[in-house]
């Protein structure tokens, strides 16, 4: 499984067709940027995501869903064996 497929696959499991278009636009925001592969991210980013939507004045409410929304799509990741349990345990904890 590539991460494509996975992302496609978290997508379409959401509970409703707007929440998944809204999951899939959050997600590809926060690829443009971090401007890496999903594989490569880690705490570090975490923080760099939500350093990046308060200084453009998101509600947090916002900066909130974003993360979970990162959080849930990197644990997709680590069920699916692509991301070390240790990333996923540290992203969790930002």
């Amino acid at each position: 499984m590539t991460t494509e497929t996975i992302l496609e696959d978290f997508v379409a499991s959401q509970a409703t067709p707007g929440l998944s278009r809204q999951r899939a636009y959050t997600l590809n925001r926060m690829a443009t940027i971090l401007g890496k592969d999903w594989l490569d991210i880690g705490p570090g980013d975490m923080v760099r995501v939500r350093e990046y939507l308060e200084s453009q004045d998101h509600k947090p409410r916002t900066v909130r869903f974003y993360m979970q929304t990162l959080r849930a799509y990197m644990t997709r990741l680590a069920e699916c064996g692509l991301l070390p349990l240790a990333t996923l345990s540290a992203i969790r904890k930002v």
